[in-house]
């Protein structure tokens, strides 16, 4: 097979013309052949035709035809791919582990569940239990009917830029997260059944002020067991404050007594729970599953940054012009 003909550049000309003042074209050949400045024999040839048809008192080496510079206008990013930008910087923010201290749902039921920290800041993405009590996590760019134009473009680029795991870590981080929040359901379950049965009550799923167990009780056994479980200490400097009838464990009141109840019991009791549920192998589950969540969430945030400062945006999608 022939080399491809390329179009030949000051340097690589001069290079020739230096070669064929020494060797015989064929040589020449032969030494560039399967280097960057490999040419055709027939290239070769008529450089050297040019050579020995030049008169003399000519100069030996003539200098070849400048190429032609065209001067380029500055690139220019489109609104449409800026919002493309803006809407990755979302995503990334989006795909986030909900703390563990706000994981426990109480009930399955409808409607959308927004965590959100005391400014209005969402924390993770909104959490949707459906009419059959089954948890959906709605990140903004998941693979379902209803997301917005300008959502369904970008899937569009980055499907076609080389970023397609970014969509398939999504999906597979979404599903990972409902099913660890229903983990987390399941274990909260266990401990305030435990509860309630160990002390013939009811625990309210709403702080109603009445007293007895909230459910801010069995909600921060679970959250400190997880921890736990993880290797971390993060519940382990929040102390046990009594406060005129409550008992708090840490900002959270766990417990409404009655005038002149001891609340120490209670404490003890949330003290061997904690310690108990630790070694739990549904805690065990939800805390390992939570570091491999972890770990999609920042390949994603990776990719996902790669896309935003790439100097041209990556793929196209129906709305490129």
């Amino acid at each position: 097979m022939g080399i491809r003909r390329k179009k030949i550049t000051d340097r690589r000309r001069e290079k020739i013309e230096e070669l064929l003042r020494q060797h015989p074209p064929k040589e020449v050949y032969r030494r560039l052949a399967g280097t960057r400045d490999a040419v055709s024999r027939s290239t070769i040839y008529k450089i050297r035709r040019q050579q020995t048809t030049q008169a003399e008192g000519i100069k030996a080496k003539q200098e070849a035809p400048k190429e032609t510079v065209i001067k380029r206008q500055p690139y220019e990013e489109t609104q449409h791919e800026h919002k493309m930008r803006e809407l990755a910087a979302e995503v990334i923010n989006e795909i986030c582990l909900p703390w563990i201290g706000v994981s426990f749902i109480a009930e399955l039921k409808p409607p959308l569940i927004i965590i959100e920290d005391h400014r209005g800041h969402r924390l993770c993405p909104p959490i949707r239990i459906t009419e059959e009590g089954k948890i959906e996590v709605e990140v903004s760019i998941r693979d379902t009917e209803g997301i917005s134009l300008f959502q369904q473009a970008l899937r569009g680029h980055l499907n076609t830029g080389g970023f397609s795991d970014v969509l398939s870590n999504i999906e597979l981080w979404r599903q990972g997260l409902a099913d660890n929040l229903l983990k987390c359901h399941n274990l909260l379950n266990l401990v305030r059944t435990e509860l309630e049965q160990a002390y013939h009550t009811s625990i309210p799923t709403r702080d109603l002020g009445q007293s007895g167990f909230t459910m801010d009780f069995p909600i921060t056994v679970c959250a400190d067991a997880v921890e736990q479980a993880k290797g971390s200490r993060h519940f382990a400097d929040f102390p046990y404050l009594p406060e005129g009838l409550n008992l708090k464990f840490g900002a959270f009141i766990i417990y409404i007594g009655s005038p002149g109840e001891d609340l120490k019991p209670y404490e003890d009791k949330h003290t061997t729970l904690k310690t108990k549920y630790a070694t739990h192998q549904v805690t065990k589950e939800i805390a390992k599953q939570r570091g491999e969540l972890d770990s999609i969430a920042s390949a994603i945030a990776q990719a996902l940054l790669k896309f935003q400062n790439m100097k041209r945006l990556p793929g196209h999608c129906e709305l490129c012009s």
